[in-house]
């Protein structure tokens, strides 16, 4: 199967609940996504789509409350692209499409950051009234 299929299983498995098999599906289309060597193959399309599997695995984690686990699968192409961008010259067709996948990346971080944040706060309120009454 091709890493599209993949995701279209996952994405079924995801709204299904059935996590173990999105993750498995997500995994497998993320590994077929990463043979095509994005990065060194300067492809936008494919690049975009090995940035989607982990940011499909980062959802799934996050919506099992598995923090750790999401925050990984976000950090990692932040940290993978961040390099390629420092190697990368600016006058480098590619430039622009690895500077996209990286605003990309990191506005999904800072919506993952915002959600725990708003959960934290949630969970300290919610304490705070139990210790009222």
């Amino acid at each position: 199967m091709d890493w599209k299929t993949y995701v279209t299983h996952g994405n079924r498995c995801f709204h299904n609940k059935h996590w173990v098999d999105a993750e498995r599906h997500y995994g497998l289309a993320l590994h077929a996504v990463e043979k095509e060597e994005p990065v060194i193959h300067q492809n936008g399309d494919i690049l975009f789509a090995w940035l989607a599997c982990h940011h499909n695995l980062a959802t799934l984690f996050q919506s099992q409350s598995k923090h750790s686990e999401a925050r990984f699968y976000l950090d990692t192409p932040l940290e993978i692209l961040e390099k390629t961008l420092g190697n990368t010259p600016p006058d480098d067709p590619f430039f622009i499409s690895l500077l996209r996948a990286y605003q990309t990346g990191l506005n999904a971080l800072c919506l993952f950051e915002k959600a725990m944040n708003s959960t934290v706060a949630s969970t300290a309120t919610s304490q705070t009234q139990e210790n009222v009454k």
